[in-house]
């Protein structure tokens, strides 16, 4: 990536969303230096293609290392692989959605100390 990429900036953003504060249903999972413009373009992209997503909030945000941060949402696809949400349409970010799971917050704390454990050691 140039100097100018998402990439070559330290400080990334590991965010939830999810379709429903009270009650929630799916659930997505990725990185970004700025979670609320990536949530609106998101949802933009899912409402014009008719993913049929109500609303999206940013429900939960680890922010560190953004190396660390992708290393952290890969562990998690990974984990929640079997719960991925197959659209009927693609859209933007539509590959990182998945059935929630109320595990997911653990899960990601358990990932995010082993990583930043090892990457300190």
């Amino acid at each position: 990536p140039s100097s100018s990429g998402f990439l070559s900036r330290e400080r990334g953003k590991l965010y939830i969303m999810a379709d429903d504060l009270e009650a929630p249903t799916m659930m997505k999972i990725g990185v970004s230096i700025n979670e609320n413009k990536r949530r609106n373009e998101v949802f933009k992209s899912a409402l014009k293609a008719g993913a049929g997503i109500p609303t999206l909030y940013v429900v939960k945000i680890w922010e560190g290392a953004t190396k660390e941060m992708f290393e952290i949402e890969q562990a998690m696809h990974k984990a929640f692989s079997n719960y991925k949400i197959n659209f009927p349409v693609k859209f933007d970010g539509s590959n990182e959605f998945f059935y929630y799971r109320p595990e997911v917050f653990d899960i990601i704390e358990a990932a995010r100390r082993k990583i930043v454990n090892k990457n300190a050691a």
